[in-house]
């Protein structure tokens, strides 16, 4: 709301720490964004419920976890591919996270309750 002169600030990052000799050559499986897996989550945002279902090609169990705005674990559900759960009937109004991972590969998704 006034006129004031421009400023600027120099930061100077370190340099990335340097390997580990015990773990060089090892590769550790980091997770992955999951292209080939789609969540569809409707209806979002809800006054009751959600449905979720995770459509992927692979066949291995999926596991869902609730989390709530401050990032506490709230719920986890095991799901099959392609089928679809209902869930958040007992979630009060507010932001949530939802985590699928199946395997290496790992999608969030926000869902809001009213």
């Amino acid at each position: 709301c006034a006129i004031s002169s421009t400023r600027s600030l120099t930061i100077k990052l370190g340099a990335c720490p340097p390997s580990d000799p015990l773990t060089k050559g090892i590769s550790v499986a980091e997770p992955t964004a999951a292209a080939d897996m789609k969540l569809s989550v409707y209806p979002n945002p809800s006054v009751n419920d959600f449905n979720l279902r995770v459509i992927t090609a692979d066949r291995e169990l999926i596991t869902v976890r609730v989390f709530d705005a401050q990032g506490r674990l709230f719920k986890e559900i095991k799901v099959a591919p392609y089928q679809t759960i209902n869930f958040g009937a007992e979630l009060k109004a507010g932001y949530y996270m939802l985590e699928v991972r199946q395997g290496d590969k790992v999608k969030a998704m926000r869902v809001v309750k009213y």
